[in-house]
């Protein structure tokens, strides 16, 4: 079970419980930046020893790829750090976050192709986060201009951090 008397003592000392999810989810997004960033230098390493490997797509545009992940990550850390404030203690936290991810993935086809599906389950699936993130990735190698996957990505991430924060202001 998950103890918040540290949480607590943190908002008497006048810490808010917004500033305590801000700081968490700051450290979250951090290090998920810095883990893409890993990614990406160790697949440009890749990319320059053996070049058959990954077929030459990263050369021309991996700083640009890290960039675009970005409003990516926000999302993510958001959505994790919704799904840990969900939990009661860390172990269901992660199976929560866990089958929730799957679930959403295998319904938005990064599993199986989208098409394999039925046409409500693929017009529902655009809308879930994991169709936007896929989307939104899509228009990196289409080269397409559309802003509805990237304003999908800032609704949730907004959506999944005042869910999260109203969890812990529940809590405490």
């Amino acid at each position: 079970k998950r103890d918040y008397a540290f949480n607590r003592l943190l908002v008497s000392r006048g810490y808010s419980c917004g500033k305590q999810l801000g700081c968490e989810y700051g450290v979250h997004f951090i290090t998920m930046l810095l883990l893409v960033v890993a990614i990406m230098i160790v697949s440009f390493i890749v990319e320059k020893c053996a070049p058959e490997v990954l077929g030459g797509i990263l050369i021309q545009g991996w700083r640009g790829l890290t960039v675009k992940f970005v409003p990516i990550i926000i999302m993510i850390s958001a959505f994790n750090i919704f799904m840990f404030e969900l939990s009661s203690n860390l172990v269901s936290g992660i199976l929560l976050h866990f089958f929730v991810a799957i679930g959403l993935c295998y319904v938005s086809g990064c599993m199986y192709p989208i098409y394999a599906f039925p046409k409500i389950i693929v017009d529902f699936a655009a809308f879930l986060p994991t169709g936007i993130v896929r989307s939104y990735l899509a228009t990196f190698f289409t080269f397409d201009t559309s802003v509805f996957s990237f304003i999908g990505l800032i609704i949730y991430s907004g959506v999944f951090y005042a869910f999260a924060l109203l969890l812990r202001i529940r809590k405490i």
